[in-house]
């Protein structure tokens, strides 16, 4: 829990507007289609039948996951 509260903590200090927080990098990074110089947000969602396709099976339920919550 201490991760999450110095990354929020920082984040108010550096007067950032928003903070996109998901449960693993996974699910969000997994897009072929999306240009590695975008900035993530809470639009910005793994493609699970991409992840399907390449058997990168553990963002499935993360995405799943943290979708619901969007």
């Amino acid at each position: 829990m201490n991760g999450a509260k110095n990354v929020i903590i920082a984040a108010e200090e550096a007067k950032v507007r928003r903070v996109v927080f998901t449960s693993s990098i996974g699910a969000v990074y997994m897009d072929p289609k999306r240009s590695i110089d975008l900035v993530v947000d809470e639009s910005c969602w793994s493609d699970l039948e991409y992840c399907k396709n390449t058997k990168v099976l553990f963002t499935y339920p993360t995405v799943l996951f943290n979708d619901n919550f969007y």
